[in-house]
C-alpha cells in the first residue's frame, strides 16, 4: 500500500507539452514534362517547364484533359505556351500533433532519472506531400508519397 508520502513523490516532478500545426495546403505549379514550346525548355527547376492551358467553356476535338480540383488542363497547341498560372493549385491540408511526458525521479541531492515519452503525429494523420504536377503523366494530381505516420521514443537521462 502506498504511503501519502510515496503518492506525493509519484504526483510530483511531471511536465506535459505539446505543439500542434495545422495549414493549408501549399500552392504548386501546373507543368507540362516536355518542350511543348520549342523554346528549349528542357526542365532542370521547377520554373523551366512549359505550361498546359486552362480549358474553360467546351473542350476542343481530340483533346486529351486532366482534371484536378474541379480546374482542366489540356496541353497547349505545339510551339505555344500554356496559359496556366504558377502556383495556381493547391496542394492537400497538414497537420500533426506532437506530445512529450516527463517525469523526474529524484535519486539523492544531486543526482536524478528523467523518464521521457515523445509522440509525433500522435492522431497519426496521412499527411500526404504534393501531387504530382506534370498534366501529361497519368498520375497527375495524384499524391504519391507522405509524412511518416505516428512515431514515438522513450529516452532516460541521467543527471549528476
Amino acid at each position: 500500500m502506498l504511503t501519502p508520502h510515496d503518492r506525493s513523490i509519484l504526483l510530483r516532478d511531471w511536465q506535459f507539452s505539446g505543439v500542434f500545426t495545422a495549414q493549408a495546403g501549399r500552392p504548386f505549379t501546373p507543368r507540362v514534362s516536355f518542350d511543348n514550346s520549342n523554346t528549349g525548355n528542357v526542365g532542370g527547376g521547377t520554373f523551366a517547364y512549359d505550361r498546359p492551358n486552362v480549358v474553360t467553356g467546351s473542350v476542343p476535338a481530340g483533346a486529351r484533359t486532366v482534371t484536378y480540383d474541379g480546374q482542366v488542363f489540356a496541353i497547349a497547341p505545339q510551339y505555344t505556351f500554356g496559359n496556366a498560372g504558377r502556383n495556381s493549385l493547391t496542394g492537400p491540408s497538414y497537420a500533426s500533433l506532437d506530445l512529450s511526458v516527463s517525469k523526474r525521479l529524484p535519486l539523492g541531492p544531486s543526482r536524478s532519472l528523467e523518464l521521457r515519452l515523445e509522440m509525433f503525429n500522435l492522431l497519426s494523420r496521412s499527411n500526404l506531400l504534393l501531387p504530382d504536377s506534370f498534366v501529361d503523366r497519368p498520375t497527375f494530381g495524384q499524391s504519391l508519397s507522405a509524412l511518416p505516420a505516428r512515431q514515438a521514443q522513450l529516452a532516460a537521462r541521467f543527471t549528476f
